[in-house]
Order: structure tokens, then sequence, then C-alpha cells
């Protein structure tokens, strides 16, 4: 399975809305484990491993469907600004409106952290 239909498994079968401390340190021990894959293949081929952590910066970072969608409600100036005029229920639908008229490639761009800096 791809990661678009693994994400989208788990946001259909997910019935917990937080996690536990146990969820939680389990993780912190997949990523601990991870970092140490990855300082250990920058060791084998010689390059230091900030290279290596800087090829996985944000914009690289593994991410779920939807974060385009999320970062553009976010970050994007004219969206908060329909959310506090009117309110949730319309101005959710306006600010909807808005990002179905933006293009794929525009959409994609709300994965950048780079571009989301300079909104």
């Amino acid at each position: 399975m791809d990661l678009t239909s693994l994400c989208a498994a788990a946001k259909q079968s997910a019935i917990q809305k937080q996690m536990t401390e146990d969820m939680c340190e389990e993780v912190n021990d997949m990523y601990y484990n991870f970092q140490c894959k990855v300082v250990k293949r920058a060791i084998q081929n010689r390059v230091g491993n900030h290279l290596y952590f800087d090829c996985l910066g944000p914009k690289q970072k593994v991410r779920g469907a939807g974060t385009s969608w999320n970062n553009f409600q976010k970050y994007d100036p004219a969206a908060p600004k329909f959310y506090e005029e009117f309110g949730h229920g319309t101005g959710g639908a306006k600010v909807k409106a808005l990002w179905d008229s933006k293009k794929y490639e525009e959409k994609m761009k709300y994965c950048n952290v780079d571009f989301l800096k300079t909104l």
C-alpha cells in the first residue's frame, strides 16, 4: 500500500481522538530508532548527518492526506478573515469555495514550508 492509501485507511479506522501516553512513548521510540538509522547511514557514507536531516527537513517529511488543505486554512491570509467575518459555518463554506477555485499545482504549494513562510 502506498502512503496515501495508508493515511486514508488510518483515517477511516480511527475511533480515538487522542493518543495515550503509551502511544506517544511508542512513537518517540520509533522516531529515535529512525534517527539512529539515519546517523548510521551518514557514518557509513562518510557524510555529515546534518545533511541527511536537512534532506528530511519539514518540507520533505511524510505527511498525510489533507495537509495542504489544513495549511491553506491556517496560513492563507484570506481564510482566517472569512472565518472572523462570517463565522465557522458560512466562513468555512467561503474558504472551501476559495480552495476549490485553486488549481492542483497551487494547492500543492501549501505542502511546502518555504512557500508557507512567504505568506
